[in-house]
């Protein structure tokens, strides 16, 4: 588990990550590649921060004290569907949803796909269980 600090010097504008004892960035900086929205769902209190990522899935992270000036990475809940792209995550009511959006309409090639399905697929039970780790 990486844990990830954020700091901004008053110096300088620059923001930058630390976490390793090489100076390097932690790999799961690295691999944050095509990021589309973050969210801080209530039911954690601020503690809990899922990043839907495009091609990949949500990315889980906490920060103990709700401050984040630093972070764990708790794990990815896997999206992989191609023609579903994940823009976001929403808490509704007491569930977390992945917000889906179909693509490839064979009729109308290079849209969206079939407008009269809108894909949330509950994700509750998978955050859960790596937020109790």
């Amino acid at each position: 588990m990486a844990v990830i600090h954020f700091t901004t010097s008053p110096h300088s504008q620059k923001q930058r990550a630390s976490g390793m004892s090489d100076g390097s960035l932690p790999s799961i900086m690295k691999s944050i590649r095509l990021p589309d929205a973050i969210h801080l769902p209530p039911m954690y209190g601020g503690t809990g921060l899922l990043v839907a990522e495009d091609f990949a899935g949500v990315k889980v992270f906490r920060s103990k004290d709700g401050l984040w000036n630093a972070a764990q990475y708790l794990g990815l809940v896997p999206w992989n569907d191609p023609s579903k792209l994940l823009t976001a995550t929403k808490q509704i009511g007491n569930a977390l949803d992945m917000n889906l959006i179909p693509f490839g309409n064979s009729a109308i090639p290079g849209t969206a796909g079939n407008a009269g399905h809108f894909l949330f697929p509950d994700i509750t039970a998978q955050v859960s269980a790596l937020v109790a780790t």
